[in-house]
């Protein structure tokens, strides 16, 4: 068993970490801070190599999956500039620097004028805030701010760079590269402080990676196997700590992939000493730093990620899924999820007076501000067939009844059971702006086709006149056919439930911060004896989970 350090400010971390990973508390091993510092932040850089696209996001979570899942090669932090949301409407001598995206071609477009793109460039958001060109000389944009020139790639892709040397050079090549202006001023280093550390993770050795340098961390996953996991939290970097501050060392042991980090040189004995990674507050917090919270440190087996709190998932409450990234919520886009049952999943018995079955049911909840406040994707085995069904729920009245409702046939079984080497698919359809249009059922017999069916909101009464809305979170669960009826199923059912969507999502057994200001979580009244197990705590593009049939409890 490999044992290795954990270092967390989250104290759901934390407490999962001992519950479900048997890892052994060491206390606080110094103090950070959760937010970052009201200055610019780093708009990350990537690159990929077959196919000529350059990535800039001020996400770390798109950052990392990019580079853990999508084949990109980390490049560091391009420039810096004010994150999105945090300057809208405040300052006449920033603006908005968009994000298009082109499909045919992987091309990434960025530009301070929204209507620039092309017919098939498709909006992607706020980038991030830049300084406009007239302003440079402005109290409010210093002199350290230089241009963020674009170029046109040889193969017509868009390519941007704030250090006028990588832009001259490519120029002088004479490769084709052209010249396609500025899109604004930014700045090619921090102005504050404090700066991320940034995690990565090892999932064969449960090894945790801590560093400021984005180089370090780009290097641990290309050469040895890391996994980029976001940001811990903000320290001091060297040569600009608070007074006060002491030195966060590091060391490393490499048997067993161990990276120790503490402010007491005493405890790297048996370490290889490996510097300091940045300067922090000490357990005896200065009043000045009293906004820093204790960074828990944790010893344990790590290799299975499984970070997420201990909590009762059964029935109609599993994990919530959700695509909240940096500091803002985004809608769950190109969702698709696979159920394939691995031992046979029968209905053994059902209350409320419906017909014995159960049901597979995708719940999504919407923003405020759209008519459709709770979206179900059900498939329905019920009378020895297969069925699927869309319910839309109204918001107001709440949940009063589902106003956009359909449902269509897609096969028989014969029978009260789901044999094992069957997948049930539910695959969303949105637009480019993440409103749920429909979606696609599909029953499948190992690779071959049993049934199929699509449902448009368009083409279901009422649809056309209360409109589709974006899903911020959803949450897949198997309980009874319907009517508020409780599904009992045989003991030995199990599978694998498999979530995947075109931006990074994240499993949670709680409501997110913030999550009841947009969308309130709420189960179905259906229920059923199904248990659903753990899945990784990272941010991914694919999540799977494990669940199975609970053996009652002796009486």
């Amino acid at each position: 068993m490999s044992t290795t350090h954990f270092l967390t400010l989250d104290t759901n971390e934390a407490t999962a970490a001992v519950a479900n990973m048997g890892a052994i508390q060491e206390g606080t091993a110094f103090y950070a801070f959760a937010e970052p510092p009201a200055a610019p932040v780093p708009m990350y850089r990537a690159r990929h190599d077959a196919r000529g696209t350059h990535l800039y996001t001020t996400f770390i979570d798109e950052r990392d999956v990019a580079l853990n899942e999508l084949g990109y090669i980390g490049e560091g932090i391009g420039f810096w500039c004010w994150p999105p949301g945090s300057l809208e409407g405040l300052s006449p001598y920033t603006t908005p620097l968009y994000r298009f995206y082109d499909p045919f071609t992987d091309d990434y477009l960025y530009t301070v004028d929204p209507n620039e793109s092309h017919t098939s460039h498709r909006a992607q958001g706020i980038a991030g805030y830049v300084y406009v060109q007239d302003v440079r000389q402005h109290v409010f944009a210093p002199a350290t701010a230089v241009p963020l020139m674009r170029l046109l790639t040889p193969s017509g892709q868009h390519f941007c760079t704030a250090n006028e040397a990588e832009y001259e050079d490519l120029l002088a090549l004479n490769a084709g590269y052209t010249a396609d202006g500025v899109a604004g001023y930014v700045f090619t280093a921090s102005t504050n402080a404090l700066q991320p550390l940034f995690r990565s993770y090892h999932p064969s050795t449960g090894g945790h990676l801590y560093t400021m340098d984005i180089s370090e961390s780009d290097k641990a996953s290309q050469k040895y196997g890391y996994r980029g996991d976001g940001i811990s939290g903000y320290i001091w970097r060297p040569g600009a700590q608070l007074a006060g501050a002491v030195a966060l060392l590091r060391g490393y042991n490499a048997t067993s992939d161990d990276h120790l980090y503490t402010v007491n040189a005493a405890e790297l004995q048996g370490y290889s000493p490996e510097g300091t990674t940045g300067y922090v507050a000490s357990n005896d917090l200065d009043p000045s730093t009293e906004n820093a919270q204790p960074m828990q440190r944790l010893r344990g087996d790590f290799t299975r990620d499984f970070l997420l709190p201990v909590t009762d998932l059964v029935g109609n409450s599993n994990l919530l899924m959700t695509s909240y990234i940096g500091n803002l919520w985004n809608p769950i886009m190109g969702l698709a999820v696979d159920i394939e049952i691995q031992s046979d999943l029968t209905a053994d018995g059902v209350t409320a007076g419906v017909g014995l079955g159960m049901s597979f049911q995708l719940n999504a909840q919407s923003p405020i501000g759209f008519n459709s406040k709770w979206q179900q994707y059900i498939i329905t085995l019920q009378g020895g067939e297969l069925s699927c069904e869309i319910q839309n729920w109204s918001a107001t009245p709440s949940y009063s009844i589902g106003f956009i409702e359909g449902a269509a046939y897609l096969c028989s079984l014969g029978g009260d059971t789901i044999p094992a080497g069957y997948h049930l698919q539910i695959v969303l359809i949105n637009d480019d702006y993440g409103n749920i249009l429909g979606a696609g059922f599909s029953i499948l017999q190992g690779t071959t086709i049993k049934g199929q069916a699509t449902l448009l909101i368009q083409n279901l009464p009422s649809g056309p006149a209360f409109g589709a809305a974006p899903i911020l979170g959803i949450q897949m669960v198997i309980v009874g056919p319907g009517n508020g009826s409780t599904a009992t199923l045989a003991h030995g059912g199990a599978g694998i439930i498999s979530y995947t969507a075109d931006s990074p999502l994240y499993a949670q057994a709680w409501d997110p911060q913030g999550f009841s200001e947009v969308a309130q979580m709420t189960s179905t009244e259906e229920q059923s004896n199904v248990e659903y197990g753990p899945t990784a705590s990272t941010k991914s593009k694919t999540l799977t989970q494990a669940f199975g049939v609970r053996v009652p409890t002796p009486k």
